[in-house]
């Protein structure tokens, strides 16, 4: 689905158009069961009784969009042409999040970096990562999976850098090292669809 797609999606019912105007994460978290039936009423959706059923009827309806773009966060009207985005193309992987599950193969460094912590979270793991690829040169002897590691490092710098660092070329760049990332994922662990 495209961005531009995404956006009308989320952006055609009142609740979500106002809740992303007023930067709510999750538009469509914690609705009340009337704030469901109108949403799903302005969708054509007369069905459901319950709220559970009125959820899982607007999550089918959403097809697991939670939210308009990143890019378009701030301003959820925006066109992509307007902020110069138009033809990006976006890949179906999710390196920063995926990092969670590849890094369990890396139980011994993510120990000495995590420590002995029983719930992990995604903040844990990216700080493994930045510690695994500054140190990988060492311990690994493959260069495709340094790319890999050092590509993902790199991603998160620019996803989480302030507002003060980002740059014209930050969007261009976090295209560029998230397709690379894609390839070198694609070539090392081989393809599978979510």
């Amino acid at each position: 689905m495209s961005l531009t797609k995404q956006q009308q999606l989320v952006l055609s019912g009142p609740l979500g158009r106002k809740n992303s105007l007023s930067k709510a994460s999750k538009p469509f978290q914690n609705l009340k069961k009337d704030e469901l039936i109108r949403e799903l009423n302005t969708r054509r959706i007369y069905e459901g009784n319950t709220k559970k059923e009125l959820e899982k009827l607007l999550t089918n309806e959403l097809h697991g969009v939670q939210r308009v773009p990143a890019l378009l966060y701030n301003n959820p009207t925006s066109t992509l042409e307007s902020i110069n985005c138009g033809k990006y193309k976006v890949l179906r992987l999710e390196p920063l999040h995926d990092i969670g599950k590849k890094a369990t193969a890396f139980k011994d460094i993510i120990h000495c970096t995590i420590g002995g912590k029983d719930t992990k979270h995604t903040f844990d793991y990216r700080c493994a990562l930045i510690i695994l690829a500054s140190k990988s040169s060492t311990i690994i002897s493959s260069n495709l999976v340094q790319q890999l590691l050092t590509t993902l490092a790199e991603i998160q710098r620019i996803a989480y850098s302030s507002e003060a660092e980002r740059t014209p070329k930050s969007v261009p760049r976090l295209h560029n090292m998230t397709w690379y990332h894609g390839m070198l994922f694609r070539e090392i662990f081989g393809f599978t669809l979510k």
